[in-house]
């Protein structure tokens, strides 16, 4: 029999709660050959297998690193998407081209929350501006970059069901 504990994470008035174990999980149902999350560091979170690429994910680690070892997804040369996934919830990590962790969320049932990595402003929205390009999109989840006169960046987050 195996023991996880869980760590509650409360972000914004929501509360995640992630399981904190030495024991790899696996996270592709389809049995594929995943990728290994060594850590997810700023969350202090465990090891699982990830399959961001339908079950032929490579090697990831690192969520909250400037360099995870990560495929980046990003449709856009400015910006690095990185995605790792534990217990079906989904994480996505935005970094700038110069490796700068800009922000990263958490992203489960149409929920949206900011993790306390990087400092831009993540904004969960309904629907994406016209006209505006994701840098990241799939079946579920879009992310729109909106610069912002200061430097930093506000994130827009749309969660599909």
């Amino acid at each position: 029999m195996r023991t996880t504990t869980i760590r509650k994470l409360s972000i914004l008035g929501a509360s995640l709660a992630l399981p904190i174990s030495a024991i790899a999980q696996t996270c592709c149902p389809s049995g594929g050959n995943g990728a290994n999350v060594q850590s997810i560091s700023a969350l202090a979170a465990p090891q699982a297998n990830c399959c961001p690429s339908g079950g032929n994910g490579a090697q990831m680690t690192g969520l909250g690193q400037s360099t995870p070892n990560a495929v980046d997804l990003s449709s856009s040369p400015m910006w690095r998407v990185y995605v790792f996934q534990l217990n079906g919830v989904r994480y996505f990590q935005v970094n700038d081209s110069a490796a700068h962790v800009r922000a990263a969320v958490a992203a489960t049932n149409g929920v949206v929350l900011q993790l306390p990595v990087g400092p831009d402003v993540v904004q969960q929205v309904t629907d994406i501006p016209a006209g505006v390009p994701a840098i990241y999109q799939d079946a579920f989840v879009a992310i729109v970059p909106m610069p912002q006169p200061d430097g930093t960046v506000q994130w827009l987050v749309q969660s599909k069901l």
